[in-house]
């Protein structure tokens, strides 16, 4: 065992043991100071790995295609553009190569095809019921 994973497997241990003693507090403890600071540290370990996106522009364009959203008084459109985003942001996200790409935008159009014509749930939430949502109330 290496060091790092004993020295990992002697915190839980301790963070067990103390959580049998003060639950609450240190519930309150974790969420304040260790939280933050896992995710500090995750940060680094996160960009080795490059997964973050590429682009820059990718977060603006979707914070772009929320506000957009926040104005669609159509469920219908709402819905649509929603599944959208979710399908451009799978294909920035997921494909690497042009084959790649064509491949995840043909199954999106196959998938999308599939719940426009189906009367499954699915279809309620991603193309809505036509309505507004005052009128959906």
């Amino acid at each position: 065992m290496r060091a790092t994973d004993a020295v990992h497997l002697g915190l839980m241990l301790a963070a067990f043991g103390l959580t049998y003693l003060v639950p609450f507090e240190l519930l309150l403890l974790s969420y304040v100071i260790l939280g933050p600071a896992h995710y500090f540290t995750e940060i680094s370990w996160l960009h080795d790995r490059k997964y973050f996106l590429p682009h820059r522009s990718v977060p603006l364009g979707l914070a772009f295609v929320a506000v957009i959203a926040a104005l669609i008084d159509n469920a219908s459109w709402f819905g649509f553009v929603m599944w959208i985003a979710f399908v451009v942001s799978t294909l920035i996200a997921a494909a690497a190569t042009a084959a790649q790409s064509t491949l995840l935008t043909i199954i999106a159009l196959g998938l999308t095809a599939v719940m426009a014509m189906s009367g499954s749930p699915l279809r309620r939430a991603y193309f809505g019921l036509g309505k507004t949502f005052d009128e959906q109330l």
